[in-house]
């Protein structure tokens, strides 16, 4: 019979602190929102990571000392699972790894209601959509300057996408396959199922459990994991060459096996974000050129396994631009940036690489991650992954922008790989570190349990608020259609003016500031264009589709919505 010493103060103690969390998200509309600009953090915001740090976080503390005292075999069973080899270890990943799946697809339902979150994803879906239909490019869609056209490249009267080859090819496919859209939290459990691998060969046992728990918990690895964006495809090929990395580094795979893995994720991540791919992969890619008499073999494997992708990469800028080594996204005659002589040196180091460091740590896992990493650093395998962390935050001072925050720090999707490898690292280094202590030791455990249980409730929070800023986007749609219009052009400023004039709706903007593109083909039930379109032009081009002008008055009902001409009805300007 085992001894419960369990304490009714501490479980009511802990249990109050969750409450009074509770109380304030509630109260005080905790969350995160878009805004004007991109580095902008609300107050609700701040509050709401500052009230996790300091009732959540404890209370957790408290639990997992109650647990710990209670469940005296939970660290037998932590420690059989930990232990698990061969084809059990195979399977319990795989198992692992198919339920990260669906917890994806439900999170990309229940929390973003299937909606882009950024107007990125939008802009690659036009190009995906002209991409899957067997072009490149096509006539700029009709009338010229109507629509809500994003982030394309102009040349001859003709539209195409300026975005990275990857990304377009992996949207193309997904609308093209039957269930297609399963790809993309297919592959976000399969850079899970990575991690998990590449951190177990690194450091082996239960710290595989902590990357397990790091990664599906970390907001940043989470949320990003829910979207369809560039950054999410890059991270999962960034993962497998991390994981080719870890079997060099390792030596316990042959190593062609590893050469090859690098190889292959490197050249797959470099077509879909290529300059934040090229920061990653400072840090790994001279394991290739460690002595040994397999050397030069090495460095060609990873080449050869590489070359496709690269080849690919030329093909298409030689298609889109002309010019193989040129992308489209910095052709003459792409539309998406500002000149960086817009930003100083400073400036950008303050606004884009520090800022974006702020926001690792407190998106990658909270604060309480820091002293991991800096503990991970120590080690052998930790300096490559340093190189790496560094390399990419340095990248920073050449962004044109912050990069939103709300999914993590975009621009810096990529690094949640090496921060929790790093993390388990310093994890490992601090048992050594404490292998005398055994008091120590007890409070490093339980300190990295009541993170990791910590992390859900921020994700409750902040997945609520991303589900009514998703809310908010629906909401144009969802007033048209309960108006009765279908199949209708619709004439409408931007959502952004929308949320800028109404401070009611300041805690939920979401970060899709413009109407989506029509689709080239015109499939669409809704076609949004501007307010400065051209009417009559309009009427002309889609004679068999209502005509309908939606506005935003500065008070009272949200929208006002004007019929203008009935399909097949000629246009009557007052």
């Amino acid at each position: 019979m085992r001894t419960v010493r369990l304490s009714p103060a501490g479980l009511l103690l802990a249990l109050l602190m969750l409450g009074t969390f509770t109380l304030q998200a509630g109260y005080l509309g905790f969350g995160t929102t878009g805004g004007p600009s991109f580095a902008e953090i609300l107050p609700n915001e701040l509050l709401f990571w500052l009230a996790h740090s300091v009732f959540v976080v404890p209370a957790c503390w408290i639990l997992v000392r109650q647990i710990a005292l209670g469940w005296r075999r939970l660290p037998e069973k932590l420690n059989e699972l930990a232990t698990l080899h061969g084809a059990e270890a195979r399977a319990t990943l795989l198992a692992g790894s198919v339920l990260l799946g669906l917890l994806y697809l439900a999170g990309r339902w229940l929390i973003l209601r299937e909606l882009p979150a950024t107007d990125d994803e939008n802009a690659v879906l036009f190009g995906a959509r002209i991409l899957a239909d067997g072009h490149l490019r096509i006539p700029s869609p009709a009338p010229e300057g109507a629509f809500y056209l994003l982030y394309l490249t102009r040349k001859d009267g003709q539209v195409g996408s300026m975005d990275f080859p990857g990304p377009l090819f992996f949207r193309a496919l997904s609308l093209v396959l039957p269930a297609g859209e399963v790809i993309y939290p297919a592959l976000a459990a399969v850079t899970g199922a990575l991690l998990i691998a590449t951190a177990d060969r690194l450091v082996g046992g239960q710290f595989r459990l902590v990357a397990a728990g790091l990664w599906t918990l970390s907001p940043m690895a989470f949320f990003l994991s829910l979207t369809t964006h560039a950054h999410l495809l890059s991270r999962a090929f960034l993962a497998l060459a991390l994981w080719g990395w870890s079997c060099l580094r390792t030596k316990e795979e042959p190593e062609r096996l590893g050469a090859v893995a690098l190889g292959v994720g490197a050249g797959l991540a470099l077509l879909c974000r290529p300059f934040e791919s090229t920061a990653m992969l400072l840090g790994l890619v001279p394991v290739l050129f460690r002595p040994g008499p397999h050397r030069r073999h090495r460095v060609l494997l990873a080449l050869m396994a590489s070359l496709p992708s690269l080849l690919l990469f030329a093909a298409y800028n030689r298609a889109t631009t002309g010019i193989w080594y040129l992308p489209a996204r910095y052709a003459p005659g792409a539309t998406a940036f500002s000149p960086l002589e817009e930003l100083s040196l400073p400036a950008r180091l303050a606004v884009n690489s520090g800022y974006n460091a702020l926001m690792l740590a407190q998106l990658a896992a909270t604060p309480l991650l820091l002293p991991l990493l800096a503990l991970g650093a120590r080690s052998s395998h930790g300096r490559p992954l340093l190189a790496s962390l560094t390399f990419s935050l340095a990248l920073g001072l050449g962004h044109e922008n912050t990069g939103i925050h709300s999914l993590g720090p975009i621009h810096y999707s990529e690094v949640i790989l090496p921060l929790i490898l790093l993390a388990v690292l310093g994890l490992q280094e601090a048992e050594s570190l404490t292998s005398s202590f055994q008091a120590l030791r007890q409070l490093i455990h339980h300190g990295t349990t009541a993170l990791l249980l910590s992390l859900p409730i921020f994700n409750l929070v902040h997945g609520w608020s991303l589900r009514r800023q998703a809310n908010l986007q629906q909401l144009p749609f969802e007033i048209l259609a309960n108006a009765g219009f279908r199949r209708a052009v619709v004439v409408a400023p931007p959502p952004a003016q929308l949320y800028e004039q109404r401070p009611e709706l300041r805690r939920d903007v979401p970060w899709v500031l413009y109407y989506p593109p029509p689709d080239p083909s015109l499939r669409d039930d809704l076609i949004f264009a501007k307010p400065t379109a051209d009417l009559e032009a309009l009427r002309a081009r889609f004679p068999d589709r209502p005509l309908v002008r939606l506005s935003y008055p500065p008070s009272g009902p949200l929208f006002s919505i004007e019929l203008i001409a009935p399909p097949s009805a000629p246009l009557k300007l007052t």
